[in-house]
């Protein structure tokens, strides 16, 4: 959480909107813990705030399993993403044995110009 307040404060005062998604079971949404937790209910969290704050050209920032997430995101909510950045992040794709099965809709936002940089 160091790493949001630090980049968001940045971000922040620098005249963007900020979210910080809380996934649930973690953080302070632990006490929503229970057994179907999982990644479509992480997926899930994020396309509400999408949807409840009615956001739209949004850029999405996934950093480890949160690649996982985004993608998922990307599935359900493509009409308000503009940009999806992985950071140091599974990218699941359909060759992947051990990453979720994406559509060729999230592929194809993944594959796109701007989508997917890696930074070296």
């Amino acid at each position: 959480m160091v790493v949001e307040h630090v980049r968001g404060a940045s971000l922040r005062s620098s005249g963007h909107m900020v979210f910080a998604a809380t996934l649930t079971d973690l953080g302070d949404r632990t006490h929503l813990a229970h057994p179907g937790t999982d990644l479509d209910a992480h997926v899930q969290d994020v396309a509400n705030v999408l949807f409840y704050e009615d956001l739209k050209r949004m850029i999405l920032v996934g950093h480890s399993y949160g690649g996982r997430v985004i993608t998922g995101v990307a599935d359900t909510s493509a009409d308000r993403l503009a940009h999806l950045i992985y950071v140091d992040a599974f990218v699941p794709t359909p060759e992947n044995p051990g990453g979720t099965i994406i559509s060729a809709t999230a592929q194809a936002r993944i594959d796109g110009a701007g989508t997917h940089r890696r930074r070296r």
